[in-house]
């Protein structure tokens, strides 16, 4: 391991060490969408982009050191990396709603949610896209774990646009039940009808 005489500290030299960390910076810096004047998601990625740039996020492994006592140096750039797979999840998120690929906007803003838990953003396009897909269930099961999450931490209660989306959910799920309900009470009096009308 090279020692660098400078910092008087040992240098992980990517030639002989792959590090997720490293791996994570060199793939982003090198991603075209990411480069100045590159395509913005209002002006669409085309799909090898957007593979792209979730493989590069993928490299990410979570904050630097996670799980392990840090040292000191390691918070700026466990900070910095952190932002950069946040900006840049966002980011794939916009392009694949722009791409009209709500599976991949799900997939990712649930690894934006267990990245970034106390960001209620995460939470507002999750239910969202899940609601768009037809997943009432998983909508309820993000409202939850939002609940959950503010409630260990101590924060305030759900943002007003958090709230509204679950209501409308609710209101849309009672909705659609009281119509299968009514739809259900047609039929068994149509066939009760039926029944009772007298033979010719």
């Amino acid at each position: 391991m090279p020692y660098d005489r400078d910092t008087r500290h040992y240098r992980a030299d990517p030639a002989y060490f792959w590090v997720d960390a490293l791996a994570f910076e060199e793939a982003l810096a090198t991603s075209p969408v990411l480069q100045p004047g590159g395509h913005r998601p209002e002006g669409g990625f085309a799909a090898r982009d957007r593979e792209d740039l979730a493989e590069a996020l993928a490299l990410y492994g979570g904050p630097l050191f996670g799980g392990v006592p840090a040292p000191e140096w390691a918070a700026a750039p466990r900070l910095r990396l952190h932002g950069r797979f946040l900006d840049a999840a966002s980011l794939l998120c916009r392009a694949s709603d722009a791409a009209g690929d709500l599976e991949m906007v799900v997939a990712w803003a649930e690894r934006l949610v267990a990245c970034d838990p106390l960001e209620q953003i995460h939470y507002r396009r999750l239910m969202r896209y899940q609601d768009a897909l037809g997943h009432p269930a998983s909508v309820q099961s993000a409202y939850d774990r939002l609940l959950a999450a503010l409630g260990e931490d101590g924060c305030a209660d759900p943002q007003a646009e958090v709230e509204e989306k679950t209501r409308q959910l609710h209101t849309r799920l009672l909705n659609e039940a009281r119509g299968e309900d009514a739809e259900e009470q047609g039929r068994e009096t149509q066939g009760d009808t039926q029944r009772a009308a007298p033979l010719p």
